[in-house]
């Protein structure tokens, strides 16, 4: 019960870290962070956020799903 949402929320941080041109800089820094380093580990945090949230959505697909057809059968 995969929706084009669930999949879309699974590729995003994909696609965000196989951008390497977009971010292989130095600036700006985050607290002596630089860039290169701060824009992958906010890629990893919001793909288990985002990972979260694919699975929250398909979890209540797959329930309604089974709602249905628990109707249809009864």
């Amino acid at each position: 019960m995969t929706t084009r949402l669930t999949l879309l929320l699974l590729a995003t941080p994909i696609v965000a870290v196989l951008c390497v041109p977009f971010y292989n800089r130095v600036t700006p820094t985050l607290d002596g962070w630089p860039f290169f380093y701060w824009w992958q580990t906010g890629c990893v945090l919001a793909g288990a956020l985002l990972t979260g949230a694919a699975y929250l959505l398909d979890a209540r697909a797959v329930r309604k799903a089974a709602a249905r057809s628990q109707e249809g059968g009864a």
